[in-house]
């Protein structure tokens, strides 16, 4: 299967499907007595090295392509572990009166890393903190992943507030506090309604141009979730539009602004939300420390050390 619908990659599956293959008519041959010897466990540890080389690294690599599918590196894992299914139960024949130990002395040792590792400019730590000015309520937010000392003197106690949602329509998966903040008077984006038609009693079509007055170097478009799209373009270019609310990203987006097509029912209101974001917070912030970086998110789009802002369009 994985050579057909994944040409070139099968290697991946294959030989640590070979090693714990190998591994299983071992101990069929051997049976279990011997294989919970040494030797034993040697030649089930050495027939697991294509398992760990492979699917480990590429777990990883996994991760960081597919950022928003984590589910892709938890079922590589799983797949990682079940091949590793002899050389378990030999350890758990063999050890298991050792198991209680051995888990309290993993949690002991995790436990003195973080307490005796804190970070430092070699090893530094990092989270995110974005501001964020909502041009239609004339609010402002700060926003951060992590709750530390440098990030507490903004978002202090507070955790994640649900009116912050409207702001940044992704922002309650990547943020962990939201707190109130003073709003500067920024320019929001601009949106000019270039055509909007009905040609017949089924379709509207709609032409809009967007533009960061800021000259941002993000610009996102986040649909309500009441809309319906039939077809959706960026430029010359069809993107997909699919069950859930509809978005897309620009980064480094022109400086004259790009244009966006829509068709959708006829008589259904087009409802978004434009966010731009440029890097940098206000000026008087508070610099980030040498033991924390910056972090911006597992899929790159989620900004950080960033300004945002959003306005609402219903059209």
């Amino acid at each position: 299967m994985t050579a057909l619908k994944l040409p070139g990659g099968s290697y991946l599956f294959l030989w640590p499907m070979v090693g714990a293959a190998v591994a299983f008519a071992y101990m069929l041959r051997v049976g279990t007595d011997r294989s919970e010897t040494a030797a034993g466990l040697g030649v089930v540890t050495l027939c697991l090295v294509p398992a760990f080389l492979l699917g480990i690294s590429m777990t990883s690599l996994f991760y960081d392509a597919l950022g928003f599918l984590p589910q892709v590196s938890t079922a590589l894992v799983m797949l990682v572990l079940g091949l590793c299914a002899a050389h378990l139960e030999a350890l758990w024949r063999t050890f298991r009166a050792w198991l209680p130990a051995v888990v309290l002395a993993a949690a002991l040792g995790l436990a003195a890393g973080g307490a005796l590792m804190p970070y430092d400019a070699e090893h530094p730590g990092r989270d995110t903190m974005v501001y964020g000015v909502d041009a239609n309520t004339g609010k402002a937010w700060w926003l951060t992943s992590a709750k530390d000392a440098w990030t507490n003197q903004f978002v202090g106690s507070e955790e994640w507030q649900d009116e912050a949602r409207d702001f940044f329509p992704l922002g309650r998966y990547y943020y962990r506090a939201v707190a109130s903040a003073t709003a500067d008077a920024l320019p929001a984006p601009h949106v000019e309604v270039l055509s909007d038609e009905t040609a017949d009693q089924t379709n509207r079509v709609v032409t809009v141009k967007v533009k960061s007055a800021r000259q941002a170097a993000l610009v996102g478009v986040f649909m309500e979730k009441e809309v319906r799209l039939n077809e959706a373009r960026v430029g010359q270019r069809e993107v997909p539009v699919g069950e859930g609310p509809w978005s897309v990203f620009w980064v480094a987006p022109p400086q004259d602004g790009f244009t966006l097509w829509f068709r959708l029912p006829a008589g259904q209101p087009l409802k978004f939300r434009v966010m731009d974001g440029t890097l940098g917070l206000p000026p008087g912030t508070a610099p980030r420390p040498d033991y924390l970086i910056p972090w911006f998110g597992q899929d790159y789009l989620v900004p950080t050390d960033a300004t945002l802002v959003t306005k609402s369009f219903n059209l």
